[in-house]
């Protein structure tokens, strides 16, 4: 008798039951979501603009400066496009960038 992807599917249809009844999706998502800046924002950016709180589909992204937090603003959308295309899903709905 083998334990195959059967087991393996019913395990991670257990473990997404218990994340959805429990509401820990936004954590799970929050957690991704310094790594994943990295990704769409690059190196470069991610030097002197971290990622901060995020709350109610806003998350914060804190810069070093204000030419940071200019240039951030004028592509919000794009931001929030690739965030939620790496994420899967539309998760953040907003940037607060400070």
């Amino acid at each position: 008798m083998s334990l195959g992807n059967n087991n393996a599917q019913t395990v991670k249809s257990l473990l997404n039951q218990l994340i959805e009844t429990k509401g820990w999706e936004e954590k799970l998502d929050e957690a991704k979501l310094p790594e994943i800046w990295l990704e769409v924002a690059g190196e470069k950016i991610s030097k002197y603009a971290k990622t901060g709180k995020f709350e109610d589909g806003v998350l914060t992204i804190l810069t070093e400066s204000s030419t940071w937090r200019s240039e951030l603003k004028l592509r919000t959308d794009e931001i929030i496009k690739k965030l939620n295309d790496k994420l899967g899903k539309e998760v953040i709905k907003s940037l607060k960038i400070k």
